[in-house]
């Protein structure tokens, strides 16, 4: 067994982990994410998202525009206005060699997007070319990453030496062919797929597991408050407007705690970022 190094990601209840990797408690989440019983996860996204990308073409600056704003918005991907619309611009300009690795289920595809713009645009990439085609290219983001570094220190330490493993497209790719294959998870077998895995199915899954059923983020390098207002960012606190952080983050601990009955304004008052975080925190694991 190899050794394995201190990270500083999530921890996770192993015990809890393992027993929810089987097709029985993948299907029972994914029917409780499409019909929003998770507080942060809205199935409506996911139609839009489906209809915009099937129904737009990659030739088309506009639509392609559209696309990349829409996309990066429903998952917060941060990249800049600026560099959203050179993204698109490259995508158009090479659209017959885009459509033609999308359609093979391609990394090429990845790699080519990262490579648009400067800056490391790797998840909004993978997220790209997962919309355009789900059987064959799998979402890579943080909190499936948190996920699988969970797995690797419960189940299966050969999994991948280290994080940066899995900005590897091919490597990420094979470490979710290993973990599908390990516990057996048939409900996202597809023989159509490049893989014969839907991704989207999978994607979804890991998801949820991270963010809802074995993930707990560490009290170390990070702020609670900023990881609570990410966890409400699509409720109906009025949060960020324009992608920026609307006030300071105890007044919008203090108004997201109200709209949840934390507890009375004056002792909500009385608390600081840190103590507001972790209340807020336990709400979340709660519902």
């Amino acid at each position: 067994m190899k050794e394995q190094k201190k990270e500083n990601a999530a921890s996770c209840n192993c015990t809890q982990l393992i027993s929810y990797l089987s097709d029985a408690q993948a299907k029972a989440i994914l029917k409780r994410l499409d019909a929003g019983k998770y507080s942060t996860y809205f199935p409506d996204r996911d139609r839009i998202l489906e209809r915009l990308f099937r129904a737009s073409s990659n030739a088309d600056f506009d639509a392609v525009y559209l696309k990349c704003t829409v996309l990066n918005d429903f998952y917060s991907t941060r990249v800049p206005s600026d560099e959203l619309a050179k993204i698109a611009k490259q995508i158009v300009k090479n659209h017959a060699l885009i459509d033609a690795w999308l359609s093979a289920g391609e990394d090429d595809v990845v790699k080519a997007i990262c490579g648009f713009v400067v800056r490391n645009n790797y998840s909004f990439a993978t997220k790209y070319a997962n919309w355009h085609n789900h059987l064959d290219f799998p979402i890579y983001d943080s909190f499936v990453c948190e996920l699988l570094c969970c797995l690797r220190q419960c189940a299966m330490p050969d999994l991948f030496d280290k994080k940066e493993d899995l900005k590897d497209y091919d490597r990420f790719r094979k470490v979710l062919q290993e973990v599908v294959s390990h516990f057996n998870l048939t409900f996202c077998k597809d023989p159509n797929g490049k893989d014969g895995i839907n991704y989207k199915l999978l994607d979804k899954f890991l998801w949820a597991l991270s963010n809802f059923v074995v993930i707990s983020k560490p009290e170390v390098s990070f702020s609670f408050g900023d990881y609570i207002i990410k966890k409400y960012k699509n409720g109906s606190v009025r949060v960020f407007e324009s992608g920026e952080l609307v006030g300071n983050t105890k007044e919008t601990l203090i108004e997201i705690a109200k709209t949840v009955n934390l507890t009375n304004k004056d002792t909500l008052n009385t608390w600081n970022t840190r103590q507001l975080g972790k209340k807020l925190l336990e709400h979340l694991e709660s519902i």
